[in-house]
């Protein structure tokens, strides 16, 4: 059955969206091609859209350092997306408002890693 959370319609942003191929509910054929082993999408398959596992070589901008004030769609690092997209921007999520109390170093880190860290305030 089709379930209404009574949320919008949304979908996950991030490193490797660009190089998927996904069918209408952001579900990566591929992955699921290799884990059914079949060209067909089986009842209730539930995979990330994103691979969780896979390293990106993250980039601080240099505009946003510890203490420096943070609110939603600032730009504060890049990742290199593929060859195509040089440059991924990473921004700070909706509804962030506060100071950067600590952002990561240059370097390799999934889509689950903490890379940036604020405090909150309002």
């Amino acid at each position: 059955p089709v379930l209404r959370p009574g949320e919008p319609l949304s979908v996950e942003l991030g490193p490797g969206i660009m190089e998927g191929i996904f069918d209408g509910i952001q579900r990566p054929l591929t992955v699921i091609q290799q884990k059914t082993d079949s060209i067909y999408i089986p009842r209730g398959i539930n995979v990330p859209c994103l691979d969780r596992e896979k390293k990106w070589p993250f980039q601080p901008t240099g505009n946003k350092k510890v203490g420096d004030a943070i609110t939603s769609g600032d730009i504060y690092a890049t990742v290199e997306e593929n060859s195509f997209i040089k440059e991924h921007r990473i921004m700070a999520k909706p509804g962030t408002a506060g100071t950067v109390t600590w952002i990561a170093p240059a370097g390799e880190y999934t889509i689950v890693d903490v890379v940036l860290k604020t405090e909150f305030q309002g």
